[in-house]
């Protein structure tokens, strides 16, 4: 076989694919691929110090592609942040007219109580204790789940989360809202 001349342009190629390729090509396979003598590449390579850097090229790809998967993390959390403030701020009526349907309920149901016991004290009857510890105990329960859930306990309020964990497959994004507290219109 005769070996052949390369021009500048075809060396840069052979140069560029030994370095670069993944594949890793040796300088055999390459001289033989271009029909080049292979001590002519060998020397070649030597003068020019050929390295191959297929592993610093993966390297670097891998470095560029993390870093475009953070941004794109933290693109997301931001975009998972704003919609997360828009659902609560579009709640927060709601949570409102909740709580103020949930204290008419409970001034109703305390002036009911106290009609009763002014029945009980205008007939001077005795209510069976029993019942009337179960009806209060009843009151007490319901009135602490509501405002448990409404975020109006007597006690300042935890600032509320809104885990968007599955909304986003990351990691927890947590959204902490202010509630505010609301006073009972008895005070």
């Amino acid at each position: 076989m005769k070996s052949r001349h390369l021009n500048p342009q075809e060396w840069a190629e052979v140069r560029l694919e030994y370095e670069a390729s993944s594949a890793r090509p040796t300088l055999r396979q390459l001289a033989d691929k271009r029909g080049v003598s292979r001590s002519t590449i060998f020397k070649r390579a030597a003068r020019e110090h050929w390295k191959q850097n297929a592993t610093l090229i993966e390297s670097t790809r891998q470095q560029i592609i993390e870093k475009m998967e953070a941004k794109l993390e933290a693109e997301v959390d931001e975009v998972a942040h704003v919609a997360a403030k828009q659902v609560i701020a579009e709640l927060q009526p709601w949570i409102e007219e909740q709580k103020a349907q949930h204290i008419r309920r409970a001034v109703t149901i305390a002036k009911r109580g106290l009609q009763r016991i002014e029945k009980l004290w205008d007939e001077n009857a005795v209510p069976e204790a029993r019942t009337e510890s179960l009806v209060a105990a009843t009151l007490d329960k319901h009135d602490t789940i509501i405002r448990r859930n409404l975020g109006m306990n007597e006690a300042p309020p935890a600032q509320p989360a809104l885990n968007l964990n599955i909304l986003t497959n990351h990691s927890a994004v947590q959204l902490v809202a202010s509630v505010p507290a609301v006073s009972s219109p008895a005070e």
